[in-house]
């Protein structure tokens, strides 16, 4: 009974963890980096909980295979600790800094992990973080706090970093961000203190839960009839690459033609099929750095990575090309095609929302050219 008090926290922040974590891996878009940082370390802080979990089950138990493991899980601990909560840092500066490649900046980073790997590899011999004794006890060593601050460093840091940065964070999402980093902190402090408690790693689970719960609107994730980006992730991941520092970026504004005669001919379920069928057409004629998103109902919003304005002409060929494989191939009674705005987003519009008010324009004059031309030619 006294077992399962010690570890009942780390089993239900396990438990939640775990199932947020499969639930991120399936709606999210494993492309966006905050989205693969995210359930990185989602992964990781759950592998955490469990050795520390698995630790304390082994503690006391004789054998010498129960303490070759306990050896193991508990140097593995001691070791992994910085790296985990630099893991951490780097998903809270995915999310609060998305362009940040300040490479020689993260190799100085890494001194408190390389620190931490030999005094804990030294650990074993000498007992500078911990101990084992014959019962197989687990007990603190001299330098425990030295550990301990080694791997809250980036807890703190991670922290600061929020409050630096806190005018390029909206303000809705300030407060949230801020107890990211200051909730796993407090149970870090807990468990230095209180000896015998585990509330580190259990506390970020349990804040990875509330992250994951504040922020799914907010984070990357998929339309689900078309399975590209939704509008409001796109909107999102604009504001965070783009809009902030006003870089400039090829934009494609995408509306499928004649989707309502699909409707009332085939029905509307053909209609969501041919939705969904522009849509993979369209991400097939793409690279792996562009982005989609399903705009409206049968409008499609492209992004380029290529800066290049020549870039947008390249691109519509291709889709126009790839349409017209479809149509070539595909059994269907009716053929797909769409119509499109585009320009480069820059300093010269004042808002993503006038620029997309101009593309927008452009389509229609596309598309009521192009009807006025098929009427011409019939």
């Amino acid at each position: 009974m006294e077992l399962l008090l010690r570890i009942d926290v780390n089993i239900i922040a396990i438990i939640l963890l775990t199932i947020v974590y499969l639930i991120a891996r399936k709606e999210l878009d494993k492309k966006a980096r905050l989205n693969r940082a995210f359930i990185f370390t989602s992964l990781v802080i759950i592998t955490e909980t469990v050795l520390e979990t698995l630790t304390v089950i082994l503690e006391s138990r004789g054998g010498s295979c129960t303490r070759f493991f306990l050896y193991i899980f508990t140097l593995f601990s001691f070791m992994s600790g910085p790296l985990i909560t630099y893991t951490w840092y780097s998903f809270i500066r995915t999310w609060v800094v998305p362009n940040n490649k300040k490479f020689y900046r993260d190799v100085f980073l890494l001194t408190p992990i390389l620190i931490n790997f030999f005094l804990s590899v030294a650990s074993v011999y000498s007992g500078i973080y911990f101990y084992i004794d014959h019962n197989n006890q687990y007990f603190r060593g001299d330098f425990y706090a030295l550990s301990a601050g080694l791997a809250y460093f980036y807890f703190v840091l991670s922290t600061i970093m929020v409050l630096v940065y806190k005018k390029h964070i909206p303000k809705h999402d300030f407060i949230p961000i801020l107890f990211v980093g200051v909730i796993p902190t407090l149970g870090g402090i807990i468990q230095v203190l209180l000896y015998g408690t585990l509330y580190i790693w259990s506390s970020c689970a349990f804040t990875l839960v509330l992250v994951f719960t504040y922020v799914q609107k907010r984070m990357i994730h998929l339309d689900y009839l078309t399975e590209v980006w939704s509008r409001e992730s796109f909107f999102l991941y604009f504001y965070q690459r783009f809009e902030r520092e006003r870089k400039e970026v090829p934009v494609i504004f995408i509306d499928m033609d004649n989707l309502h005669i699909i409707n009332d001919r085939f029905g509307h379920v053909e209609g969501d099929l041919a939705i969904r069928n522009t849509a993979d057409i369209i991400k097939t004629s793409l690279k792996r750095r562009d982005i989609i998103a399903r705009y409206g109902g049968d409008e499609f919003i492209v992004a380029l990575h290529n800066e290049n304005i020549d870039e947008i002409g390249k691109v519509i060929d291709l889709i126009e090309k790839n349409f017209s494989k479809y149509n070539r191939f595909s059994k269907k009674a009716y053929k797909l095609s769409v119509t499109y705005g585009f320009d480069v987003y820059g300093k010269n519009y004042e808002s993503l929302e006038d620029f997309l008010k101009k593309i927008d324009e452009k389509m229609y004059e596309n598309k009521k050219t192009k009807k006025e031309s098929m009427e011409n030619f019939i």
